[in-house]
């Protein structure tokens, strides 16, 4: 078993920007729940969502980081 984990072992840098993106994939979508938003009542563009990936990407990196407020 150890000569698996040998070969396939994932660099920190792909560690890290996978947790970022995972959770800034997940605010948006919490946030696209939280705060209704849907197809047919279109009151959100781009920015919103991008103000929420944002969020996301900003937690994502303290938590990586692990810093705490």
């Amino acid at each position: 078993m150890s000569t698996i984990t040998k070969y396939f072992q994932v660099p920190d840098l792909v560690r890290y920007a996978s947790a970022v993106g995972i959770t800034s994939a997940s605010s948006v979508l919490l946030g696209g729940v939280l705060l209704n938003i849907n197809y047919y009542n279109c009151r959100f563009d781009w920015r919103d969502i991008g103000v929420l990936g944002s969020l996301g990407a900003f937690i994502g990196a303290r938590w990586v980081r692990g810093t705490h407020w």
